[in-house]
């Protein structure tokens, strides 16, 4: 959006100006309104030297010509020292936001990695109690005291042995 780009660039420079007002030369004669003139959207050069030369005497029209060129180039220069000082604030805003981007991207990989974990385990202990559940009905078919224990037991007894194993693997 062009417009508003245009915008804000006017507003960046009237709230700039309402600081940091260039310094004029005495005999001046410019209107505090000036710079709202400067960023209007209807803005007209034309009309705006020719208003600003108005009720100039015949012969001074240089000289008015002289010192509104000098006000320019005091607004130009800053505006530059604005636009440098913008350019440098958005910078260090760019890299505080790619540093902390980088942050939670390595972060995300860690949870990525730790859920990855999480499922395969998840996955090992449902084979393990489909594996269980199989070797306990074998066994209440051919033994009355095994039939006492139950699926929760073994998926139990199971839990503490990979609980033993992930520990003993944690120290190597």
């Amino acid at each position: 959006m062009p417009g508003l780009l245009e915008r804000q660039k006017h507003l960046n420079v009237a709230s700039f100006y309402a600081v940091n007002r260039p310094v004029m030369q005495s005999g001046d004669e410019i209107a505090n309104s000036g710079d709202a003139v400067l960023m209007s959207d209807n803005f007209s050069p034309s009309e705006y030297i020719r208003d600003r030369l108005k009720g100039v005497r015949t012969g001074d029209e240089t000289k008015k010509l002289q010192a509104l060129r000098s006000e320019m180039n005091a607004i130009n220069h800053a505006s530059q020292d604005m636009l440098k000082h913008n350019v440098f604030q958005n910078y260090q805003q760019f890299i505080d936001a790619s540093k902390e981007i980088s942050h939670l991207e390595q972060e995300i990989y860690q949870l990525s990695s730790l859920l990855l974990d999480q499922k395969q385990l998840i996955e090992n202990l449902m084979q393990m109690t489909g594996d269980d559940k199989s070797s306990v009905q074998t066994a209440s078919s051919h033994s009355a005291s095994v039939a006492s224990i139950t699926p929760i037991q073994v998926l139990m007894q199971k839990m503490d042995g990979i609980a033993v194993n992930l520990l003993y693997s944690n120290f190597l």
